[in-house]
């Protein structure tokens, strides 16, 4: 797939999930592995749904899982050039493949992408900084010639979205009352399944339920609208993060990319655009 010169985005949370959409649009080729420890709580922006649903479309742009039956399809005897042809055919039809590392642990090595945007931490042993011509990082996360050749800057600061190729020198102190987080996560107390009692976009009060673990109920020690929630159903582990809450006026952003999403997308794909 090198001479497609494909574009493969590991990590489906927001920040992924919109660099996927700003690659799809500019027609790049496109492909998403998603690790199977991920957890992303705002799921409305997050093409790593795809992996729970089957299909996810944001803006105008759909994913897809890869799927047996997929490979099913393919005529070819060799696995490799069936996960190969499966995920082309794909983007051949206008849609971002989305499989599971478990599923194709070698992916690398197997799809052999020009460009690889490293969008979370959770692929931290399975992408090495020579797996594809250039290596997209995120800083502070992700080191320039450690483990990328460039990374954009995602701190909430003046500089979000910065392309570094080195690690950046300390800079001088400003006001940042302007990059004020407005978000809370509530972690989960203890271990076990988690049943909803509130959706994605509702309003909920300081020490109001939004669901239980295990039939005992998690409240929330924050006021204000949630815009993300754990899988209802799913088993959620001891101290991981349930709910998140925006303590902001209540509106439909939630749905939305917002500034930091789309300053890193656009980072991403001016680098992807100068290396190519």
């Amino acid at each position: 797939m090198r001479e497609r010169n494909l574009v493969l985005v590991a990590g489906g949370d927001e920040i992924g999930s919109a660099v996927a959409v700003y690659l799809a649009k500019s027609n790049v080729p496109t492909a998403m592995v998603v690790h199977d420890s991920e957890i992303h709580l705002r799921r409305p922006i997050c093409f790593a749904e795809a992996a729970f649903s089957g299909k996810k479309r944001m803006e105008g742009v759909t994913a897809e899982l890869v799927t047996a039956e997929d490979l099913d399809l393919v005529s070819q005897p060799d696995e490799r050039l069936r996960w190969k042809e499966a995920i082309d055919f794909k983007i051949r039809n206008g849609h971002i493949p989305v499989f599971l590392n478990s599923d194709l642990p070698a992916f690398p090595d197997v799809l052999g992408p020009t460009v690889i945007v490293r969008a979370s931490e959770s692929h931290v042993h399975e992408i090495e900084i020579d797996d594809a011509g250039l290596v997209i990082g995120f800083f502070p996360h992700h080191v320039p010639g450690k483990d990328c050749h460039v990374a954009v800057e995602t701190r909430l600061n003046y500089w979000i979205g910065d392309v570094y190729t080195a690690a950046p020198d300390k800079r001088p102190d400003f006001d940042m009352r302007f990059f004020k987080n407005p978000f809370e996560h509530v972690n989960s107390p203890l271990e076990g399944v988690f049943v909803g009692m509130k959706n994605i976009g509702d309003k909920i009060r300081r020490n109001e339920p939004f669901g239980t673990v295990n039939e005992i109920e998690i409240r929330s020690p924050y006021e204000g609208q949630i815009w993300g929630l754990f899988h209802s159903g799913k088993i959620i582990q001891a101290r991981q993060p349930l709910a998140l809450v925006y303590e902001g006026v209540a509106s439909d952003a939630y749905l939305y990319f917002d500034f930091k999403h789309r300053a890193i997308a656009g980072a991403v794909l001016t680098e992807m655009m100068r290396f190519l």
